[in-house]
């Protein structure tokens, strides 16, 4: 031993001299799903899958493309494993100098001394030499967040090792989403529509399916474990965690990570008039459309939307949230042997003022304070016969054995009326004073709008208030 001096009590203290040195070069997370950015374009791509060279979640050593994706990152990279599942990881490690008789490396999960943690069984390995390189295989002994949701910003591993009696340790961190049961991944795009009780699938080609991979790994777009995840609680039923998922949704200021701007409802590339929203540099349109494209520009519709909180709930294992579609359909009615026809409803608030025009009061949707407010159809999600219009932040109160109950408590919570309206000299043109600035013919259909009143008719109107639902199909 070398004597190293006089310590602060005034004893001499002795020193062991280092035989050898030994260093963690990588880690690689054993996950069922890697993560992505929203952003992705192809399996080229990349800068915007959440891995590392070689498909390691830490190195040591980083490449040039390695440590800008890091930087993106703020360090750590997200990963992602569902509550019931143990943690288990490979560690490569390497000896960069001298000779190690005996190397114990024990791990532990940081954080708060009386909170749930993964635990670990240490390991050892005898008789090393300089550049030896050799792996352990890690294994919680244990689940500590079963049947939970979490978010960790920093969840951090310290790696305690000793060598020859020597200790140091390692600490290193990853964003970790904890999802409530593994994602149903292969289900992504499918939703079953309670209006025909059809399945439809959304999202199939390459550029707009959610289920994206590389190679023969599947990856997770990160936006769907960031929001889903949010709330960091014990879950007891599934109807608990989709209520929590919606608890998320229905500020209507939902963010992706890494992102100031919060999603938005016919919002820019997604409004009827993108004069008054500047469209984003990808066109909207019926090939186009997509929750893929909705979370990559930042905005969507109804459509979206609703199958955003489909996929939201698949990413925490839960199936069986619908979708329900209605429209109207050129109802008309009679007063005193004139007809009344509308093609539009008026979605929340109006100023009804028959016989003159309505005037939209404004409303709030997703990230919008100016959404287009009448529409000829909509959708929103069902499970278990209550309703979710994650457009606009509404939830059902009760549970509904069939559709036209559904639409009968929707109807009441979301709309202003229906808008009958006839011909008639001394009316007025029906005017969208906030989201397009343009004039529409509430009987046609709510998505042509006119710059002028040349090819319109003046109108009367007749607003039907109640029961609304019997003139929707």
């Amino acid at each position: 031993m070398e004597k190293t001096g006089i310590g602060a009590t005034g004893v001499e203290k002795e020193e062991i001299v280092r035989k050898g040195r030994l260093v963690l070069t990588k880690i690689k997370i054993d996950t069922d799903f890697d993560i992505c950015s929203d952003e992705v374009k192809n399996s080229d791509d990349n800068q915007n899958f959440y891995i590392l060279k070689d498909g390691f979640h830490w190195l040591k050593e980083q490449t040039e493309d390695d440590k800008k994706k890091l930087e993106y990152l703020g360090g750590i990279i997200p990963i992602t494993l569902h509550s019931c599942q143990k943690i288990k990881f490979d560690v490569i490690f390497q000896v960069v100098f001298g000779n190690i008789d005996k190397a114990t490396i024990n791990v532990i999960q940081n954080g708060n001394e009386d909170s749930e943690k993964y635990l670990f069984i240490e390991q050892s390995k005898s008789n090393l030499s300089k550049d030896d390189e050799f792996k352990f295989t890690y294994e919680s002994t244990n689940t500590p967040y079963q049947d939970t949701i979490q978010y960790f910003e920093k969840f951090e591993l310290i790696f305690q090792i000793t060598d020859d009696n020597k200790c140091y340790s390692k600490r290193v961190r990853f964003r970790l989403y904890v999802t409530w049961k593994k994602p149903l991944w292969d289900n992504y795009g499918t939703v079953k529509d309670i209006t025909d009780g059809k399945i439809y699938q959304f999202g199939m080609s390459k550029e707009t399916s959610l289920k994206v991979k590389n190679g023969e790994k599947k990856y997770i777009l990160e936006s769907l474990l960031f929001i889903s995840c949010q709330s960091k609680i014990n879950i007891l039923s599934e109807n608990q965690v989709i209520d929590r998922i919606f608890d998320n949704i229905k500020s209507l200021k939902v963010k992706r990570p890494r992102h100031s701007e919060v999603l938005g409802y016919w919002r820019c590339s997604s409004a009827l008039n993108p004069s008054v929203f500047p469209p984003r540099d990808e066109i909207f349109n019926n090939n186009t459309r997509s929750v893929r494209f909705m979370l990559r520009v930042g905005d969507g519709r109804c459509g979206e939307w609703a199958e955003f909180f489909t996929d939201l709930c698949l990413t925490q294992g839960i199936e069986d949230v619908d979708m329900l579609t209605f429209y109207i359909n050129y109802p008309n009615i009679k007063e005193s042997s004139i007809e009344f026809i509308s093609n539009i409803f008026l979605v929340k608030s109006w100023n009804i003022r028959d016989p003159r025009r309505p005037i939209d009061k404004g409303g709030k949707a997703q990230g919008n304070d100016k959404p287009l407010n009448f529409f000829s159809d909509h959708v929103f999600s069902v499970y278990k016969g209550v309703f979710y219009d994650t457009s606009y932040g509404l939830k059902g109160n009760v549970s509904h054995l069939t559709r036209q109950n559904i639409l009968k408590e929707y109807c009441p919570i979301a709309l202003d009326g229906i808008p009958f309206a006839t011909k008639d000299s001394s009316g007025e043109y029906f005017f969208d004073d906030i989201h397009t600035q343009k004039f529409i013919d509430p009987r046609e259909t709510a998505y042509r709008t006119y710059p002028n009143t040349l090819f319109l008719d003046k109108l009367k109107y007749k607003t039907i208030k109640e029961n609304c639902e019997k003139y929707l199909e």
